[in-house]
């Protein structure tokens, strides 16, 4: 049996509700009604392929993906690309073709 979990986010994106298993859909429909504009249903599986990500850069230059109902941690931040985990993936591939920090591209630059 498939486990879902639903997370009800606030409209400051506080959690305000966690639901499992099969009286999921039946509390949703309960807080969907309650929050009508600020409540949202989300796969928690960096897998499930309806999970949507952010890609996201460091001050290194580094890429990553995140998923969109998580607010992107410190340190990073949105390109800008969303999309399903393998577009993200995709997309990191074209766009960082140097893996090397960029403090070290900077050093090697300047010896």
């Amino acid at each position: 049996m498939e486990i879902q979990i639903i997370i009800i986010y606030d409209i400051d994106r506080r959690i305000i509700a966690t639901v499992r298993d099969a009286i999921a859909a039946d509390l949703l429909a309960c807080a969907a009604m309650a929050f009508p504009h600020h409540q949202r249903s989300i796969a928690m599986s960096w897998d499930h392929p309806d999970t949507r990500f952010h890609v996201v850069r460091n001050e290194e230059g580094q890429y990553s993906i995140w998923p969109d109902y998580k607010p992107v941690p410190a340190g990073w931040k949105s390109t800008g690309f969303q999309g399903n985990r393998d577009e993200c993936l995709t997309h990191i591939d074209t766009v960082w073709t140097d893996m090397r920090p960029l403090s070290l591209q900077r050093a090697l630059a300047g010896a």
